[in-house]
């Protein structure tokens, strides 16, 4: 009997108009589909992650981040995420739903226990529920996204 590859666990996700912009134009100039390229950079950045490890993972300002001597937070030791902040003018508002692009992303079940670690990293209300499970990885795919080269210079929303 052949064995089935176990489906990835797909989660739509819309992103901001300015941020869906830069990869479907990445994704027009390298003849590909704007899916294919968020995806890509995603799972970029979760091999950044998993490089350095969940526990050398933080988030800008934070207490912990504070607590990392300035020396140490440049580099390849440490993925700073951006801050909550940074994250939410990066989400498409109620307001401009219509207009914002969903995009399917696909996870591996080992990138999907990744990312629920980043959530828990993160602390964002809303992300987990009371009991600690989690409601969206929203937050945490964004912050990701925003760390890669591409999209880090997206223009202030």
């Amino acid at each position: 009997m052949s064995e089935i590859a176990a489906k990835p666990n797909r989660r739509p996700i819309r992103l901001h108009p300015a941020l869906f912009d830069v990869i479907d134009s990445e994704a027009a100039y390298r003849g590909e589909k704007a899916g294919t390229i968020a995806n890509r950079i995603l799972t970029e950045e979760l091999e950044r992650v998993e490089a350095v490890g969940i526990e050398h993972c933080v988030v800008r300002d934070s207490r912990r981040y504070n607590d990392i001597p300035e020396s140490e937070r440049v580099g390849e030791g440490w993925y700073v995420l951006p801050t909550k902040a940074e994250i939410a003018k990066h989400l498409p508002s109620r307001g401009i739903g219509s207009i914002s692009k969903q995009v399917s992303f696909y996870f591996s079940d080992k990138n999907l226990a990744l990312l629920e670690k980043i959530v828990r990293l993160q602390n964002i209300v809303k992300t987990m529920d009371s009991e600690g499970e989690i409601l969206t990885i929203r937050f945490a795919v964004v912050g990701l996204m925003l760390n890669n080269k591409l999209l880090s210079e997206v223009d202030e929303l």
